[in-house]
Order: C-alpha cells, then structure tokens, then sequence
C-alpha cells in the first residue's frame, strides 16, 4: 500500500492493481454476504487481476534484456506449480464423494461436508453410512433443517419409521417453509394411513413453491382415496400443467375421467387426449397406458379402435411376462367387445410416492 501511494504517480499501476485488489476483495472475505459460507474465498481469482496489473506492468518497466530473460523464467515457474496444485487436486475432485470426504477432513465440525456426503452415499444405496453422516452434521449444527429432512428420508429407506417421521417434523421446527420437508412428510403420513395429515402437508408443500408438481399428483391420490373427485381432477391437471410429460398423472387422470361411474367426472374426449399422450411418450411400449387409451376411446363411443387398443395391450403385457395385467387387460377386451365402457369403482387407497426421495445438497 505505501509503495502504491509513493510510486502513484511514476507507476500508476501499482496504485490500480493495489486498488482492484482491495475494492474486490469486499464479496470475498464476508462483508458482503455470498452464501452460507464465512468467506466466499472461491472468487480470490477476481481480486489476483488486481495483483496481476500490478506485476506484469511492473516487468514491462525492467530493462529490455532483463525483462526478455526474467518474463519467460516466472512464466515457467508459475505454471510449473500451477500443474502440480492442479494435479494433487484432481484426486480431490475425482468424484462428489471424494471431494467432500476432503471437505470434511481438512476442516472442522463441517456440517455442510457432512450433509453433502451423507447424499452422496444415499444416492448410491448406502442408507447407513448415510444416515452415520446427516447425524454428524446435525451434530455439529442441530437447527440444520436440510440434515434433519435428509436423514428423515434415510430412516424411511431403513424402515426406522417412528425415527423417520421424527426427524422430518423436526426438520420443520426449524425450517418451516420447507416446500420439500412438507412434501415428504406428506409421504410418511400418507404411507401411515394418516390421509387428512398428508393431504394438509401436501397442499402445504405446494403453496410454498408454485412448481411443485410432485405435491399437485399426490394430493390428487389422496383426494381420490377420501372421494373428493373434483379436487383430485383439478390436482392432476395441475400437476400435468406443471409437467406435461408425466406418464403416471397423464394416465391416471385420462383412466379416471374414462371410467368413474358417476357422469359428471367422465370426460371421453378429454381422456383421449391425455391418453394419446402417455402412449406416445412411453413408446407404445406400455401395456397400461394402451389399457387406459382403450378405455377413453370406448367413453368416446369409439368401440371399434378401444378393442383393437385393449387386444395390443394385452399381447404387450403377455410379451413382457406380465400375466397378472395380461388377464386384466383381457377382461376389459371382452367388455369393449360387448359395447359397453369400462367402469372402475374408486379405491379407498391411495399410493405411496411415485418418485424416489432425493436429498437435498
């Protein structure tokens, strides 16, 4: 600094490079706030322009022949030991989990480390070593809602369902806003038979994130399974408006609007529609699919294309060993054959969740 203002104005630089230095580092060493972290030292390569002004106008002042003969020589050493940092840190960056089991060894109490690795393994199907490294991290931050929600999640997967369930209402203690705790919370007391509580975290998970398409199917489940068919269409429509090419909620609303007993919940054309579109997206590959489009072509009074659609769906289930569905199929065929649409009581059950939990990073 003093040799910036001394030379400030014989070599301007300094004071510029000096000067860049100090003004970025405001985002870097935590005045200003730039995630979670202490000190945002990941964007240090901005404030080294600063530094780098300064040296390589201060080379350009040397004299000719020891600038030619200096210059090259700390070009060599520099990227010299820029290979061999970037080499010992490949084997840190060799994969996530490699990288936060560096994390956690190089630094202390590192509940974010802990969390981190915890959803690496959970993704690879360890759920104890998992569930070993979300109760680290709660250890070193007991009110870090993500760990409880996560490590809810790995007890559900070991079948610790009491310890579950505890772990994700206490995720909510501290983070109530949690779109995400709410949803799988939602999940745990929906497997538990509690239908009132799930669908109220449900509605809860998607009034917190208007994207939330995964909490619009389920409530749309467990309406169905309490009788609430309007709510459920509506659920399913707008889980289908935020995912358009969701299989499971195209079929399961084109099915329920083909075949519900009471007229004023079928809706032929519009069951067609959605139907159309499962099977397209699963490839005329899907036995269930075919099924259900069979059903919304006969609520459409289009017998003739329902039969030969239920005849494909059978062979395609008897092809993939699917006995079970083949004779299901094969019943409908021999409704559709007599004129007549298929209609399903609604079930007093609903689904546990479609999609597998995740954790969150």
């Amino acid at each position: 600094a003093t040799l910036a203002a001394l030379w400030a104005r014989k070599r301007p630089y300094l004071a510029v490079g000096w000067l860049w230095y100090l003004g970025t580092l405001v985002p870097v060493i935590g005045l200003v706030q730039v995630g979670g972290q202490e000190m945002a030292d990941r964007y240090s390569y901005v404030p080294s322009i600063g530094l780098f002004i300064a040296v390589v106008f201060g080379l350009s002042d040397l004299p000719g022949r020891a600038a030619r003969l200096l210059a090259p020589a700390l070009a060599a050493v520099a990227l010299s030991v820029c290979l061999l940092i970037t080499h010992r840190q490949l084997l840190f960056w060799h994969d996530s989990e490699a990288l936060y089991r560096h994390m956690i060894a190089v630094t202390q109490d590192n509940f974010a480390g802990y969390n981190n690795l915890g959803c690496v393994l959970f993704n690879q199907g360890k759920n104890e070593e998992a569930a070993r490294c979300y109760g680290e991290a709660l250890r070193c931050k007991p009110d870090y809602a993500d760990a409880h929600c996560n490590l809810g999640i790995a007890y559900g997967a070991l079948n610790r369902l009491p310890e579950a369930r505890a772990e994700l209402l206490a995720a909510l203690r501290y983070g109530p806003k949690s779109s995400r705790t709410h949803y799988f919370l939602g999940n745990r007391l929906l497997a538990d038979g509690d239908l009132p509580g799930a669908a109220e975290h449900y509605r809860r998970a998607a009034e917190l994130r208007d994207d939330n398409a995964e909490a619009h199917y389920q409530l749309a489940v467990v309406c169905e399974a309490q009788g609430d068919i309007a709510a459920a269409i509506g659920e399913f429509r707008e889980a289908i408006r935020l995912n358009p090419s969701w299989v499971e909620a195209l079929n399961n609303l084109a099915w329920l609007l083909a075949t519900h007993p009471d007229t004023r919940f079928r809706n032929g054309t519009e069951a067609v529609d959605l139907a159309s579109r499962a099977v397209t997206l699963t490839q005329t590959n899907q036995a269930g699919s075919l099924d259900t489009l069979a059903g919304a072509l006969a609520e459409a009074g289009r017998f003739a294309e329902a039969v030969s659609t239920a005849q494909n769906a059978a062979r395609l289930a008897q092809s993939q060993t699917n006995a079970a569905l083949a004779g299901e199929i094969q019943a409908h065929v021999d409704v559709l054959k007599q004129h007549k649409p298929l209609r399903e009581q609604p079930t007093a059950s609903a689904a546990a969740a479609i999609n597998p939990p995740r954790p969150t990073l």
